[in-house]
């Protein structure tokens, strides 16, 4: 989005996803049973996207669409819905960014290519500034190092 802003597809899928399965489950109130499937179809769907290179829709919306139906589908689909939730985040952050290459690309050589090139030139940035707040320390000496 614009020049600067990068936003990811298969955040921006999840999070339709999640919006829209909220606002479904708001007005169709699903069944305990619905809740169950839907939270079902969620997992395997998440879990052969982990496996296999899915479309992001099959991958990222859909199991959106099914957590945000499982909430309204009763307190004890609430509680799972938010447990798997906050696992496949932690797997998530454990497991770090996909970046290998595409399979079809013509630039699957090139380190990064010119998809990721500003992703990347954009994480040494904030790098080297983090650094350079690491490098003062809180006294105002400015070159060293704090100690861990």
């Amino acid at each position: 989005m614009g020049r600067r802003l990068r936003v990811c597809k298969g955040c921006t899928l999840l999070a339709t996803g999640l919006a829209a399965g909220v606002v479904g489950g708001a007005c169709a109130q699903p069944s305990i049973g619905w809740g169950v499937a839907a939270l079902l179809v969620a997992l395997a769907l998440g879990a052969l996207s982990l496996r296999l290179r899915v479309p992001k829709i099959a991958g990222r919306l859909l199991p959106g669409v099914g957590l945000g139906m499982g909430l309204w589908a009763g307190w004890l689909c609430a509680l799972a819905t938010l447990f798997i939730v906050a696992i496949a985040g932690i797997l998530y952050r454990r497991r770090g960014v996909e970046r290998s290459r595409c399979e079809l690309c013509h630039e699957r050589e090139f380190r990064p290519c010119s998809g990721f090139a500003p992703i990347v030139r954009r994480e040494r940035a904030f790098r080297r500034r983090v650094d350079r707040w690491l490098d003062v320390l809180p006294h105002g000496h400015v070159g060293e190092r704090r100690k861990n």
